[in-house]
């Protein structure tokens, strides 16, 4: 229940002097390596699962308009399926290469491996960026993602800038997220912490509920705690936890 891929591009959003608000304008940056820790606790019919991974991602290439090639990779992987460890066979070297939008929100996928064809986009939706381009604290701001070609909604809800405290802002995002033309909406529920520093997602928390996984098969929720790997130079800086 799990992919092998997840996209977090940064988020460029600028707080405007004597204002809590936030104007957005996300960005990819070709060549940019990123290291994130996930951990989910997914429900579903056949029984509960734990799962614990790290990977790395690098952007490969961008294009006009914001969207890009991002690869990541499963550097490490711990699953436990109703409390018995399950051996993976993909602990670690499991590639996806995905388009996103400029938040995030996958478009196309390519990944290697039948596991991961099947459960691809998974890591990239609950890791995506949702967010409204302006925001004000205290304000909802309505959330709509497209496809630029077909036109079909990806993404749609409502998030909200809850605060900006010491060089960090807290977003509260409710939407809906259309796998597939005419299917029920998975809903996501997720809090994320970025710095006003640099403007990078630090950490995300949220549950994404009534999951289509395929095969007809769906998960009741996943719960999941999402955190950016800190570099020697940024450890100083709060991270939320």
């Amino acid at each position: 229940m799990i992919a092998a891929a997840l996209a977090i591009p940064l988020v460029a959003c600028t707080v405007l002097p004597g204002q809590e608000t936030f104007t957005c304008a996300p960005q990819w940056k070709m060549g940019e390596k990123a290291n994130f820790k996930i951990a989910m606790d997914i429900t579903s019919s056949n029984g509960e699962a734990s799962v614990k991974m790290q990977v790395g991602q690098t952007v490969l290439k961008t294009y006009d308009g914001g969207e890009a090639d991002v690869e990541t990779q499963v550097q490490s992987l711990a699953v436990l399926l109703n409390g018995q460890e399950v051996n993976s066979a993909h602990s670690g070297g499991m590639k996806q290469v995905a388009r996103v939008n400029r938040f995030g929100i996958p478009l196309a996928a390519k990944t290697e491996g039948e596991a991961g064809d099947r459960l691809s986009g998974l890591v990239l939706l609950l890791l995506a960026a949702p967010i409204a381009q302006e925001m004000k604290v205290g304000t909802p701001s309505p959330v709509t993602h497209k496809d630029a070609k077909t036109g079909k909604v990806l993404v749609k809800g409502v998030a909200t800038l809850e605060a900006i405290r010491d060089g960090v802002a807290t977003i509260v995002s409710n939407l809906e997220v259309f796998a597939a033309e005419g299917s029920e909406p998975s809903k996501l529920a997720v809090t994320s912490l970025v710095r006003t520093t640099d403007s990078k997602t630090i950490k995300a928390t949220g549950t994404l509920s009534n999951v289509d996984v395929g095969f007809g098969d769906r998960l009741t929720a996943i719960q999941y705690v999402v955190e950016r790997v800190q570099s020697e130079s940024n450890r100083g800086i709060r991270n939320g936890s």
